[in-house]
């Protein structure tokens, strides 16, 4: 019976290259990739970094399990109905294909809040089909879009956390004991994981998505 070599499959590197049956979420990508380059160091890691990432040092991983899906339709779907509304239309009732870029920020569900948070940008681009009517609506239907996010993984240190958690939060009697605890281990995690070891990087989530239907605008 001939077998094959499952990890030259992958490029010895199942966890960001490769997930065949989509049964391993974002977060376990992201949080594992994290946790294996807490054993590496800080030199190795940055030799890794310049051999691995591309031209902006970011790292691609895949949703193979399109948990993000539906964020990402509403961050296409919010580009197109902006783009659609500042465009000059000349004719009435014709559907036209238009074409579009654009980079936006954008705060990502609560399910995800571990990994992801604000993005840095997202960049998309992509088509949709427009019509303008003789009474000032405007009407938008499928539309396709590719979306990248771009984010980093990395903990917020103490002086972040200070600043977002206790300034900007309305003091320190806000803060519960449970929260203060999760603090104070990001704040660790900052200072050994990041700082100490390198273990932080950056990386981007591309994902192709598309709805139908029509909404008027």
């Amino acid at each position: 019976m001939e077998t094959e070599n499952v990890y030259s499959f992958c490029g010895n590197d199942s966890i960001t290259i490769v997930d065949v049956y989509g049964r391993v979420g974002i977060n376990t990508k992201l949080l594992s990739y994290y946790m294996s380059r807490l054993g590496n160091g800080r030199v190795i890691n940055g030799i890794i970094d310049i051999l691995s990432s591309d031209s902006e040092g970011y790292y691609s991983f895949t949703d193979s399990e399109d948990e993000l899906k539906s964020d990402f339709v509403a961050i296409a779907k919010n580009a197109v109905i902006h783009d659609a509304v500042d465009i000059t239309i000349d004719e009435f009732n014709v559907w036209t294909t238009r074409s579009f870029s654009t980079t936006k920020s954008w705060q990502i569900s609560e399910k995800f809040r571990v990994t992801l948070n604000s993005s840095s940008r997202v960049e998309l681009s992509g088509t949709y089909k427009v019509k303008q009517c003789e009474d000032g609506r405007r009407f938008v239907k499928d539309a396709t879009c590719d979306v990248v996010w771009y984010d980093e993984m990395d903990a917020n240190s103490f002086r972040e956390l200070y600043y977002k958690e206790v300034i900007g939060g309305g003091g320190w009697e806000k803060v519960s004991s449970s929260r203060a605890i999760i603090l104070i281990t990001e704040g660790l995690v900052d200072l050994v994981g990041d700082k100490t070891l390198g273990a932080d990087f950056k990386f981007k989530i591309s994902k192709s998505v598309r709805y139908g239907g029509c909404c008027e605008e």
